[in-house]
């Protein structure tokens, strides 16, 4: 021992230079397994914030997919409501239809001939029958004929040939009949044209009629008379062999000159109504 100032000295130890057997190794063990025990802590959060995460991300995604899938679904009912529609719609309309007014001809022909000296002046009628379930108000009528080798017709020709109706007794009942008149003038040589075939007689008519449900409706109707209507047997000059029926021509013909169409402004087939 050292002495310092004439003191005696006092043993010493250093702090910490000592163990006691366990010392600074079993605080290094408990520090190392106080580690090792907050990583795998870490770890696991870690493993389940990624499987939460995961979680999340998948049901994000089907949930995502089931919102265009309902989408979808919403559009593909939309488009069949609506075409539910239109067919009810579509249905109500030919259900009103079915009552509406149908004109037919029944029968079109030469029922008279004046001799005008050298012309003769042949008188042609139409016979148009109501074949619907409802009445039928007749508003204009326009029928005119022609000669020509093939159907050519004129719009303007017939809208000159229009006549409004002018009576309040043009209401036509399920099964009754109307009849519209046109005229035509022939010299011998046209109706000798006529009968040997080099030409043939055209008739276009035009019906404009109101129905039950206020609706403008137009019939068109076209006829012809050729050699094969001449009446062979008669003798005589040709202007009195030219009498008898018209006939339908055919169809591909006067498609666009027939049948029953919507005239709501009354230009139906180029026909102008007259007021």
């Amino acid at each position: 021992m050292l002495e310092h100032d004439g003191q005696p000295a006092v043993p010493t130890r250093a702090i910490g230079s000592e163990t006691n057997g366990q010392g600074n190794a079993g605080k290094s063990d408990e520090g190392f397994y106080s580690f090792k025990l907050s990583d795998a802590l870490l770890v696991v959060f870690t493993a389940l914030l990624a499987a939460f995460t995961g979680f999340l991300w998948w049901s994000t995604a089907a949930l995502a997919r089931e919102t265009e899938r309902g989408g979808e679904i919403a559009e593909r009912a939309s488009r069949t409501a609506e075409a539910s529609a239109r067919a009810a719609e579509r249905t109500a309309e030919i259900a009103a239809y079915a009552d509406d007014a149908r004109w037919v001809v029944s029968s079109m022909s030469i029922k008279e001939r004046i001799d005008l000296g050298a012309r003769t002046e042949y008188r042609i009628v139409a016979t148009l029958k109501n074949c619907g379930r409802t009445s039928a108000e007749i508003t204009h009528k326009a029928f005119y004929a022609w000669l020509a080798p093939e159907f050519a017709p004129a719009t303007e020709i017939l809208s000159a040939h229009t006549v409004p109706s002018i009576d309040f007794d043009t209401l036509i009942e399920p099964g009754q009949t109307y009849d519209i008149e046109a005229e035509i003038e022939l010299t011998e040589a046209e109706a000798n044209a006529l009968c040997d075939g080099s030409t043939q007689l055209w008739a276009w008519g035009a019906l404009s009629y109101r129905t039950y449900l206020d609706r403008n409706m137009a019939k068109g109707f076209v006829g012809t008379f050729d050699k094969w209507g001449v009446q062979d047997g008669t003798g005589g000059p040709a202007r009195d062999r030219v009498a008898g029926k018209l006939r339908p021509p055919p169809l591909r013909l006067v498609r666009e000159y027939i049948g029953t169409v919507p005239d709501p402004d009354g230009q139906a087939f180029g026909v102008t109504r007259k007021a």
